[in-house]
């Protein structure tokens, strides 16, 4: 089997959404993991059925991202890389000001979920000498004073 299987979080808008679209052009088969199910059936739509697999699920849920990983292995056979893209920003940045229950839900979201899609895929990468690829961010390089969300991308970063 010698297409490469690239599965992405976070596939339904954005760096995701355009790493599918730029990976099936250059002959991989793609597996999209996002919340918006209607989002990623247009753009597995697109892409095509035997190119692409829409997965709709919510990955900070760790049975969820294990499900979507053996959904992927049961369509394509394997993985061959994963991009850990999937992230959320706070809309009240700085620790002061800012609403706990929105570092919940980041921390949930670009930590937790980031943990939980490597450990359920690097025993498959792992078969195929794949490659994990995260998506951090700038704010993971600098320090920003008081950003819960600078802390969750320099862990992504470490």
């Amino acid at each position: 089997m010698s297409e490469k299987i690239l599965l992405i979080t976070g596939a339904s808008s954005g760096i995701g959404k355009a790493t599918a679209y730029l990976a099936v052009k250059k002959g991989y088969k793609v597996a999209l993991v996002a919340r918006s199910e209607d989002k990623l059936n247009n753009i597995a739509s697109e892409l095509g059925e035997s190119n692409a697999l829409a997965i709709a699920c919510d990955i900070t849920k760790l049975e969820n991202i294990a499900q979507a990983v053996r959904k992927t292995i049961e369509k394509f056979g394997k993985i061959d890389a994963v991009f850990a893209n999937a992230g959320v920003g706070l809309n009240k940045p700085g620790t002061e000001n800012g609403d706990p229950k929105e570092w919940e839900d980041l921390i949930d979201l670009n930590i937790k979920a980031l943990l939980w899609t490597a450990k359920v895929s690097l025993p498959y990468l792992k078969e195929n000498k794949g490659h994990f690829i995260i998506t951090s961010s700038v704010a993971g390089k600098i320090h920003l004073p008081g950003s819960v969300y600078g802390a969750s991308k320099w862990f992504a970063s470490g």
